[in-house]
């Protein structure tokens, strides 16, 4: 059986998952990430990361171009018992506005499709698939993080508690958003629909849609977050609308066998909590997901990692309701 290694970077510090057991030696400097592992047979891996140019606090946002990574196998043969790739190798903010920090690397424009082109042909020589991640912060952010002039936008002007670090003055509340009007919804849904297409374009096998951590696709979903009175909040169905037209524009551009989606039922990161409805409310995303086809439901549980359980009775009910592939 092949194993895996997936790692997910980030442009500001780096997660890892595995399917088996691996121990990392990270080491990173103003250019490079190397980490080195190794699987439970004792072979080893390593990937190196190098920025196209280093990322600092004056990075000009619409000139941002990803990271260039090399794949080296430093055990003869390896290769024909792992396969190494980078998964999700980062949270993509589409377009600039939707970034959280300064310097995280975007899917926006031409350049960085040519530069995400290095990444995904690496991945593909050895043999990986790669879907990118793409996400918006709504809320969480600062103003500081933005480019000048930007605003921050959520479902309602409902502000998250909570902290973020800016270059410029230190930690700093979340600001409190403006809630978005029709017109900026339905121009927020064809900026997912234009990120997934240049994410096929630079060589993406597909997209992984971020509708968890209390990110804007979940502020939609949820009642706390979410105090619309328009076709978009209140009701169940309302409330999902938004997450649901964004995959459906996603699919109509690369098709379902390209788009999945990530969810945190229970989760509590980013002032997210639990709310009276929450597992109707993922039972029906979960149906309406699986009508569409979608390739993939990636849940998430970070009970491990200290926070709250996530209750087998939904984990089990979207199993259920969900036909295609369900990552835990």
């Amino acid at each position: 059986m092949n194993k895996y290694l997936i790692i997910t970077l980030f442009s500001f510090g780096l997660l890892t998952g595995c399917t088996e057991d691996i121990n990392l030696k990270v080491t990173s400097g103003a250019n490079k990430i190397v980490i080195e592992g190794s699987i439970e047979n004792g072979k080893k891996a390593e990937v190196m990361v190098t920025r196209n140019s280093p990322l600092t606090s004056a990075v000009d946002f619409t000139k941002i171009v990803v990271m260039d990574a090399k794949v080296y196998v430093t055990s003869a043969g390896v290769t024909d018992t792992l396969k190494l790739g980078i998964d999700s190798s980062a949270a993509i903010p589409y377009l600039y506005i939707g970034s959280q920090l300064l310097g995280i690397p975007g899917l926006f424009n031409d350049a960085q499709v040519e530069g995400w082109k290095k990444t995904t042909n690496a991945v593909h020589e050895a043999g990986g698939k790669i879907f990118v991640q793409l996400m918006h912060c709504g809320r969480i952010t600062h103003s500081l993080n933005l480019p000048a002039g930007a605003i921050t936008l959520a479902p309602s002007a409902v502000q998250a508690s909570g902290q973020m670090w800016t270059d410029e003055d230190g930690m700093k509340d979340f600001d409190v958003p403006k809630a978005m009007s029709s017109e900026e919804i339905q121009q927020t849904i064809h900026e997912f629909e234009n990120a997934a297409i240049l994410a096929v374009k630079a060589g993406f096998d597909g997209v992984e849609l971020h509708a968890a951590n209390g990110y804007l696709l979940e502020q939609f979903i949820s009642p706390l977050s979410n105090l619309r009175s328009d076709e978009y909040g209140g009701s169940i169905e309302n409330r999902c609308r938004f997450i649901l037209e964004v995959v459906d524009l996603t699919i109509k551009a690369i098709g379902a066998n390209k788009t999945s989606i990530r969810l945190s039922p229970f989760g509590v990161a980013s002032d997210m909590s639990p709310y009276p409805e929450i597992e109707e409310t993922y039972t029906y995303l979960a149906e309406q997901l699986n009508n569409r086809g979608i390739v993939y439901i990636h849940l998430v549980d970070h009970s491990a990692m200290g926070a709250p359980e996530v209750p087998f009775s939904i984990k089990n009910t979207i199993h259920q309701k969900f036909k295609n592939t369900l990552i835990l």
